[in-house]
Protein backbone atom coordinates (compact mmCIF):
# COMPACT_ATOMS: atom_id res chain seq x y z
CA UNK A 1 0.00 0.00 0.00
CA UNK A 2 1.71 3.15 -1.17
CA UNK A 3 1.01 6.16 1.36
CA UNK A 4 -0.27 8.28 -1.14
CA UNK A 5 -2.81 6.33 -1.51
CA UNK A 6 -3.88 7.06 1.84
CA UNK A 7 -6.01 10.49 2.50
CA UNK A 8 -3.50 12.77 4.17
CA UNK A 9 -4.13 14.97 7.06
CA UNK A 10 -5.15 18.28 6.65
CA UNK A 11 -2.84 19.67 9.03
CA UNK A 12 -4.52 22.54 11.15
CA UNK A 13 -3.98 25.70 10.49
CA UNK A 14 -2.13 27.79 13.53
CA UNK A 15 -4.12 30.40 13.12
CA UNK A 16 -7.46 28.81 14.42
CA UNK A 17 -5.92 29.51 18.12
CA UNK A 18 -8.15 28.22 20.98
CA UNK A 19 -9.99 30.69 23.32
CA UNK A 20 -8.40 31.58 26.04
CA UNK A 21 -9.55 29.90 29.06
CA UNK A 22 -12.33 31.79 31.25
CA UNK A 23 -11.03 33.31 33.88
CA UNK A 24 -11.78 30.69 37.14
CA UNK A 25 -14.96 31.97 38.65
CA UNK A 26 -14.72 33.41 42.18
CA UNK A 27 -15.91 31.20 44.69
CA UNK A 28 -18.96 32.83 46.23
CA UNK A 29 -18.84 34.04 49.58
CA UNK A 30 -21.26 33.66 52.31
CA UNK A 31 -23.46 36.70 52.12
CA UNK A 32 -22.66 39.26 54.74
CA UNK A 33 -25.49 39.07 57.62
CA UNK A 34 -28.22 42.11 56.80
CA UNK A 35 -27.55 44.98 59.13
CA UNK A 36 -30.29 44.55 61.74
CA UNK A 37 -33.14 47.28 60.95
CA UNK A 38 -33.37 49.77 62.72
CA UNK A 39 -36.66 49.91 65.16
CA UNK A 40 -39.35 51.64 64.63
CA UNK A 41 -38.88 55.54 66.72
CA UNK A 42 -35.04 55.10 66.39
CA UNK A 43 -34.41 56.10 62.98
CA UNK A 44 -31.04 58.07 63.12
Amino acid sequence: MSLKKLAPLSPKPKSKQLPPPPPPKPRKKHQPKPLPKPLPGQDS
